[in-house]
């Protein structure tokens, strides 16, 4: 049974207990998904794996300084960064601080021959 349709007959019992007209049914089930509503955004950030002497990889994402992490192989520093990286969007969304964004980033690749 779906998230809906239990929903709808926890509301059908209450209807029933209740007597609540058809009109008030509908108003309460709009008013309670409402509020279950959650605004959501798609964020991405530019992550750097660097090898490490010692085997594994550190992990850096430069629009989120102080995040870093390392993973014993490729596999669990990329768990790792996107762990790392949703504990600091959710510190920041908890805080109410801007989650920053690279749109407004101007990026370049500098070459020197020494």
């Amino acid at each position: 049974m779906s998230f809906f349709e239990k929903q709808l007959q926890g509301f059908e019992e209450d209807f029933k207990r209740e007597n609540l007209t058809a009109g008030r049914k509908v108003d309460k089930f709009m008013g309670d998904m409402a509020k279950r509503a959650v605004e959501t955004k798609e964020y991405s950030f530019t992550v750097i794996y660097r090898p490490v002497k010692e085997g594994g990889y550190e992990v850096a994402i430069p629009l989120l300084p102080g995040v870093v992490t390392y993973g014993r192989d490729f596999e669990e520093a990329r768990k790792m960064a996107r762990d790392a990286i949703l504990c600091h969007l959710e510190a920041l969304k908890k805080e109410k601080e801007e989650i920053p964004s690279e749109k407004a980033l101007v990026q370049e690749k500098v070459t020197f021959t020494l």
